[in-house]
């Protein structure tokens, strides 16, 4: 049984924008024209599109299933049963521009085509982004907490409901791009952990000497975090899970990601060491020297007093001070 399907038209979805169907590029997807259900390639692909073509303002297309796939044969019956009668098409938007007071991709790149529970003419059509990862319409917020979250984003930065992704990007850019050099190393230790969003937001409302007070214990802590990121790092070398080349590597994640997301990717890093190489390495210089362990660990020195008499050597020769 064959059954021709809308797969897009020209009406505008729930972000605000439209697709412009003499604008859709369809020579790549005719090459290996991939049928999936609900836009989920981890499922597989459950059949390829026939006789796809454009007539007026609607890209129209056959779908043939893949019957000795399981789910191919299932989402067959419910379309030959006429329980699904929708599709949605994955594209990668190539250029947005404004027409007659709507956003349109007058540009695009077909990539593929699902059969779907919501219409695709009805606010179903889904981008891609370059890197090729789905950007969902939010029409399919409607209802959710995500939505509730989402709304609060763009009141937070003054964007209309709804609002593309290209706008609330430029919105964030702009955002960063006027932070304080304070504003900063406050967002640093949020994401370190080191206050909590309360605390971010509260400083905002400081005056000016409460904040100075506030960025001293700030700055006061991040100290304390450095050297408790070194020492992961250190023991994490020790226990061969790292190597020396790692750590800066390691640093700049931290830096990135915050001191949990380092602990949590040291942490399934499993301990190896080869004896061969134990045996045959030379020793490691230590990362930090000795005026470090003096000013900033001087109960290191007490506690391992061979590290401290290597320390001294290494800094004052055989004869020591």
């Amino acid at each position: 049984m064959k059954h021709t399907f809308v797969l897009s038209d020209e009406t505008v979805n729930s972000q605000g924008f439209a697709v412009l169907t003499s604008g859709i590029e369809l020579d790549d997807f005719l090459k290996n024209p991939i049928l999936l259900y609900q836009h989920d390639r981890e499922r597989g692909v459950i059949g390829r599109w026939e006789n796809v073509r454009i007539e007026g303002n609607k890209l129209l297309g056959e779908p043939v299933f893949d019957e000795s796939d399981e789910l191919g044969k299932a989402i067959k019956s419910k379309v030959d049963g006429g329980f699904l009668r929708a599709t949605s098409i994955g594209i990668k938007a190539l250029q947005l521009e404004m027409i007659n007071g709507v956003k349109t991709a007058t540009s695009s790149v077909l990539l593929e085509c699902s059969i779907v529970d919501i219409p695709a003419n009805k606010n179903a059509v889904k981008l891609f982004q370059t890197s090729e990862k789905y950007t969902y319409s939010l029409a399919e917020y409607e209802g959710s907490d995500d939505n509730t979250i989402l709304r609060g984003v763009l009141d937070f930065l003054a964007l209309p409901y709804p609002s593309g992704q290209n706008d609330v990007l430029d919105a964030l850019k702009n955002l960063k791009k006027d932070m304080t050099d304070e504003q900063k190393e406050v967002q640093v230790a949020l994401r370190n952990e080191i206050i909590t969003k309360d605390d971010a937001d509260e400083f905002l409302k400081l005056s000016d000497d409460a904040q100075k007070v506030f960025l001293k214990f700030v700055r006061n802590e991040s100290e304390k975090l450095e050297l408790s990121v070194e020492d992961e790092l250190i023991n994490a070398r020790n226990k061969g899970k790292i190597y020396q080349p790692d750590i800066e590597k390691l640093r700049k994640f931290h830096q990135v990601y915050g001191i949990s997301a380092l602990k949590e990717l040291l942490s399934y890093l499993p301990e190896k060491a080869v004896l061969a190489e134990l045996i045959n390495q030379p020793p490691e210089e230590p990362i930090h020297d000795l005026d470090y362990y003096r000013k900033n660990d001087p109960a290191f020195l007490k506690d391992n007093p061979q590290e401290y008499e290597r320390l001294i050597t290494i800094k004052y020769g055989d004869d020591g001070i």
